[in-house]
């Protein structure tokens, strides 16, 4: 069977790029015709020939003076091109630094210089390699985009990288060369912007980290039940993925996998997730409602942060603490439901919420960060637990239509919890068990 890729190269300074680059291709899924390796018996000018007439792609090395020597009629990088382009092949030069054109070229080879060439450009070796094989013509092999290496037990393989991402649908193999794959790598489909679909097979346990960050044109994505672990940022920024169901196998930490994911409208957590971790859901700026399961007792540092669509918020029983500006910038939100568990709320863990009119918070309730409900401008009426340990600088600052504040407590445990500089607008006033106070 005939290589898919020719690779002419003038061995005087174009030899080293030419085995980087078909190395690099071949691990893509390429078949390369490099005449070092590829001639195996024969005559080597038939061969030569057999495999550019053969070949659907021809890749021109162009190393500085390369094409010098082309004015000699049996020099044979004259000749693989002019039969290159006599068989009407797929034409694509790579220009090495320092490579120009001669000023006139033979008229049987002067076509080449109009083809649009690659740039090489040592520090970006892997993008160079990703545009030459976004311009190659061939059929590529099963699994021909992706790259695996074994896992660290040998008993399985990872999927290390997704080399070409011209495919809108992508199905990753349970197995490779016989071994299950098992875990997909951090970063493996990171900016890959045409994919739309990708399928998980069974066996998969773990994504990593940024597996799929900005793939932009991602909609839908199959997980299957023996997925235990997600990596942070693992769906982060995936602009057009608008909902996922979660496998009920991750129990534990819910990780900061759809920050940035805009359009993402709903999405269902297993029960067994006990933390909905830093940044989880920011700037998920589509999401309506979202419901937690009775395992969660924790939400990280802005788990919702600038949620603008999301209008109500109901935390289980069990939640003890809500992280700063876990609810930052929700400008849709007005109504939130605390559980009687909850112990801490951070610094402004609700601040900048336009159209919260009334908040309650819980009799178990100690801490009041920084900022908790500043700018909350429509928050009209408050309960204040009288267990309240601390509350933190404007925390209420700015709730210009907040009328009478309700404290369950003592007037002099008042003066002791509200130390906090302007923990609301002066002239607010507080009623206590035993009296008023105002600010």
């Amino acid at each position: 069977m005939s290589e898919q890729i020719f690779i002419s190269y003038r061995r005087d300074g174009g030899d080293v790029y030419a085995k980087l680059i078909c190395e690099a291709l071949k691990n893509r899924g390429f078949s390369v015709f490099y005449d070092i390796e590829s001639i195996h018996g024969g005559y080597f000018d038939s061969r030569i020939l057999t495999a550019i007439e053969g070949c659907n792609d021809f890749l021109l090395i162009l190393s500085p003076h390369s094409l010098d020597r082309c004015v000699n009629e049996g020099d044979w990088v004259r000749q693989e091109i002019a039969y290159a382009l006599k068989c009407r092949k797929n034409i694509i030069p790579v220009m090495l630094p320092g490579f120009e054109f001669p000023k006139t070229l033979p008229e049987e080879i002067s076509a080449v210089s109009r083809h649009n060439a690659v740039q090489f450009i040592s520090s970006y070796f892997d993008a160079v390699v990703d545009a030459i094989a976004s311009r190659c013509t061939t059929v590529r092999k099963e699994n021909e985009g992706l790259q695996f290496a074994e896992n660290g037990t040998g008993d399985g393989y990872v999927l290390t990288r997704v080399n070409l991402c011209t495919d809108s649908e992508v199905v990753i193999p349970a197995q490779y060369r016989g071994k299950p794959v098992t875990r997909i790598g951090n970063e493996a489909f990171r900016s890959c912007g045409t994919i739309t679909h990708v399928t998980v097979p069974s066996g998969v346990t773990s994504i990593g980290e940024r597996a799929f960050f900005a793939c932009r044109s991602l909609k839908h994505i199959t997980l299957p039940e023996s997925v235990a672990d997600v990596g942070k940022d693992a769906f982060a920024e995936c602009t057009a993925l608008t909902e996922l169901d979660v496998p009920a196998s991750i129990y534990e930490t819910f990780g900061a996998v759809f920050r940035g994911c805009s359009s993402l409208t709903q999405i269902t957590i297993p029960v067994g997730v006990t933390r909905i971790a830093p940044f989880a859901f920011a700037q998920c700026k589509s999401l309506t409602a979202i419901a937690l399961p009775a395992t969660v007792t924790e939400i990280g540092e802005g788990a919702f942060f600038g949620c603008a669509a999301l209008s109500s918020v109901t935390l289980p029983t069990g939640v003890t603490q809500i992280g700063k500006d876990a609810f930052f910038g929700c400008a849709s939100l007005t109504s939130v439901t605390l559980p009687h568990t909850l112990t801490e709320i951070g610094a402004n863990a609700f601040a900048a919420c336009d159209l919260l009119t009334r908040v309650d918070l819980p009799d178990g309730l100690m801490h009041v960060g920084d900022g908790a409900f500043g700018n909350c401008s429509l928050l009209k009426t408050l309960m204040l637990p009288g267990g309240l340990c601390s509350i933190g600088e404007y925390a209420f600052l700015r709730c210009t239509s907040l009328g009478m504040v309700l404290y369950r407590g003592k007037k002099q445990a008042w003066e002791r919890i509200s130390r906090g500089y302007m923990c609301f607008e002066k002239g607010t006033i507080v009623h206590c068990l035993d009296g008023d106070v105002s600010l």
